[in-house]
């Protein structure tokens, strides 16, 4: 709902290759909010590592009944089940097999903008806490801009319509320029920063790039 058509593709296209490409060097992944994301099961490579994804107990229990049917992959993809703002993530993680320490790719997408600053802290904090060096969070965040009226962005107003009519409005964001201090100062270090408005030029032919929004980013962040 956040991302047309272009917007979605770009992104899903982006963080699809960013994960394969630290699947050689990751021991386990964590997916925080994973929903109905099916990287586990489509991407090439995810068979050969442990998988824990967190999410809402309703959510997960929707999601295995559609994936009844599939390949049974119980041995390397964990459900944790996680309430955020009453669970206690970092123990659940624990509870459930999580290597503490060791090197993790984190995936965390569309999941901040609906998060407030005190929640996206906490996460990085716990991030910070558990992971091992050299470990890659991928995470998505709207531009601050777009929420306090700062700066202005084609499709931006339609956009926080939307979401406020789905009962989903858009809670929190990111000052791109900011960014790479408040990630130093959790033990992280900004690798890569891009619009999806950038990475669908990118991907679409010259000239027959659908509209895909500059506010919405993909960020790469690496613990220390």
């Amino acid at each position: 709902m956040a991302l047309r058509p272009a917007g979605w593709v770009a992104r899903t296209r982006l963080i699809d290759q960013l994960v394969l490409r630290e699947l050689d060097t990751a021991r386990q992944v964590v997916i925080l909010g994973a929903g109905f994301d099916t990287r586990a099961w489509r991407l090439d490579g995810m068979d050969r590592i442990r998988v824990f994804e967190l999410d809402h107990p309703t959510t997960q229990a929707a999601k295995r009944r559609a994936l009844r049917h599939s390949a049974d992959s119980a041995a390397r993809v964990s459900f944790v089940p996680v309430v955020f703002g009453a669970d206690d993530p970092g123990r659940a993680l624990a509870a459930s097999g999580f290597t503490a320490g060791a090197r993790t790719l984190v995936l965390w997408e569309g999941v901040t903008n609906y998060l407030d600053s005190a929640a996206v802290d906490t996460t990085f904090m716990l991030l910070a806490e558990v992971l091992g060096s050299g470990s890659l969070v991928l995470f998505t965040y709207v531009d601050a801009g777009m929420l306090d009226g700062s700066a202005a962005f084609a499709g931006a107003e339609t956009t926080m319509r939307a979401v406020r009519r789905a009962g989903e409005p858009f809670t929190f964001g990111f000052d791109p320029a900011l960014l790479p201090a408040y990630l130093a100062a959790r033990g992280f270090e900004l690798q890569s920063d891009e619009r999806v408005s950038d990475v669908a030029m990118r991907l679409y032919p010259a000239g027959r790039c659908p509209a895909a929004p500059a506010y919405y980013h993909v960020a790469e962040s690496r613990k220390s």
